[in-house]
């Protein structure tokens, strides 16, 4: 049996994936690739039907609170990546729509991200000890998604 807390675990936990976050961000930065969190964004529109999907349900994907995503869809949108739609079905239905511009900066941000993740990844892991780990997130992510009650909010949301 393991004699670390669970306060350990989850101390531990938490600054691998910061960490990571920052090791990404300064790798996406010196590429002059969009930030993971907007390439985060344009990864989930890629993914949907037409390249959009409804801010909502773009929320509801990221696990983020609905605030965030449209911040986020608004920096996407300055930059010429996305574009807000109206629903030409409901009138407070705003849809997130990647534009070819968008879709250019995913490529790219993949790109950087596939020549990164050697590094950032596989520091101090081998190739078995990595997907080991990714199965045991995927377990760990799979146990809890279904237990989020009621929409994200500002403390469940990831911080800005």
């Amino acid at each position: 049996m393991n004699d670390l807390s669970p306060e350990t675990h989850l101390d531990t936990f938490l600054r691998a994936t910061r960490i990571v976050h920052v090791r990404l961000a300064q790798a996406f930065s010196v590429a002059e690739a969009v930030p993971p969190r907007e390439a985060s964004v344009l990864t989930s529109l890629s993914r949907a039907p037409g390249y959009q999907m409804r801010i909502e349900e773009l929320s509801q994907d990221m696990l983020m609170d609905k605030s965030t995503i449209s911040r986020l869809v608004d920096r996407l949108e300055r930059a010429g990546y996305v574009e807000r739609l109206a629903s030409q079905h409901d009138r407070r239905a705003v849809y997130a729509a990647m534009t070819s511009e968008g879709r250019n900066a995913l490529r790219h941000v993949t790109r950087v991200f596939r020549s990164a993740f050697e590094d950032v990844f596989l520091g101090d892991l081998n190739a078995k000890e990595l997907e080991v780990m990714t199965d045991l997130l995927s377990r760990l992510y799979l146990a809890n998604a279904n237990r989020v009650d009621g929409p994200l909010s500002a403390t469940t949301a990831s911080p800005e």
